[in-house]
């Protein structure tokens, strides 16, 4: 289940609300919703905080507490900044301790398995939105 209640979503930087006392709950399999509207006013904003991506605002968001139970597909892949490790372990790159080996297994099954070597291995910063297909 999903809960998300009187949530006003806020740029990160603080500089604009996009979404004011948004409230819904989605509580099956069979549940869903569709989001609509302009460009710029909030769309996936919405979703980038209900995911916790984005940390500021008000208001309460209560989600299965496994992950892995959620789904969030965006327009286009979300990349962060950082290094082609921390994009590959993204959210979780701080707490992992996956090998080198473990991620180049994981990018074979993807057929990427030259990426590593072609920037530079996995500690190369890069804007991995310009260097990877999106």
């Amino acid at each position: 289940e999903i809960i998300v209640d009187k949530v006003t979503v806020v740029l990160p930087n603080w500089q604009r609300e996009l979404v004011t006392d948004l409230s819904l709950r989605l509580g099956t399999l069979s549940d869903s919703v569709l989001v609509v509207g302009s460009s710029g006013v909030g769309k996936t904003a919405i979703l980038r905080t209900i995911a916790g991506l984005w940390q500021s605002g008000r208001g309460r968001i209560s989600c299965p507490s496994d992950p892995s139970k959620l789904l969030f597909v965006p327009q286009t892949p979300y990349t962060t900044l950082g290094s082609l490790r921390e994009q590959l372990l993204y959210p979780n790159a701080i707490s992992s301790d996956a090998t080198n080996d473990q991620l180049l297994q994981v990018l074979e099954v993807v057929c990427l398995q030259s990426l590593p070597h072609r920037v530079g291995g996995f500690g190369a910063v890069m804007d991995w939105s310009t260097v990877l297909s999106l």
